[in-house]
């Protein structure tokens, strides 16, 4: 009986995931979607085309492919706790009270690594955008590249863009 119940919480927590993912990356490419169609042309005249694109695609990227998996952590990593806390609240009655202070300094960590974790998404993306630019223009402009004879050129200029979007890792 314990190895059914063990499946079908297991069951349970992938079909909330699934379904957490696909509900939370409809809204958030929705909103998305909104915001660029009904955003101020001043942007799209300042701002490069390949910082959209990246943007929008590394965006898109991540609701897509990697947001699941992170819950998924943090739905075993949240159980994980809760079970533990329980036991040993059951085992030492006092052990119960700590459990404001720890959870106090949790929020407050996960707060100040939240600021930190979006200047290294914003970062990362700027770093990106140079390379996605060269790409977006390359595919416009291939036959005019391809007739001049342009493409070791290109291919220097790219690998030197790669090079430089690589150098902090």
């Amino acid at each position: 009986i314990s190895s059914l119940a063990v499946v079908a919480v297991h069951l349970i927590k992938s079909m909330t995931v699934l379904i957490l993912s696909v509900m939370t990356g409809k809204a958030i490419y929705r909103e998305m979607e909104d915001r660029m169609i009904r955003g101020v042309m001043s942007f799209y005249d300042t701002t490069p085309k390949g910082r959209i694109s990246s943007r929008l695609s590394s965006d898109t990227d991540f609701l897509d492919n990697k947001l699941g998996e992170p819950l998924v952590s943090v739905l075993n990593q949240m159980m994980i706790g809760v079970a533990a806390w329980i036991v040993a609240a059951i085992a030492v009655r006092w052990f119960a009270l700590m459990f404001i202070p720890v959870a106090i300094g949790y929020i407050a960590v996960f707060n100040r690594s939240l600021d930190s974790f979006r200047d290294l998404t914003r970062l990362d993306g700027n770093a990106k955008s140079p390379v996605v630019g060269l790409i977006e223009e390359t595919s416009t402009g291939l036959i005019s590249i391809r007739s001049y004879g342009r493409q070791p050129q290109l291919v220097a200029h790219l690998h030197q863009l790669l090079d430089q979007h690589s150098r902090p890792y």
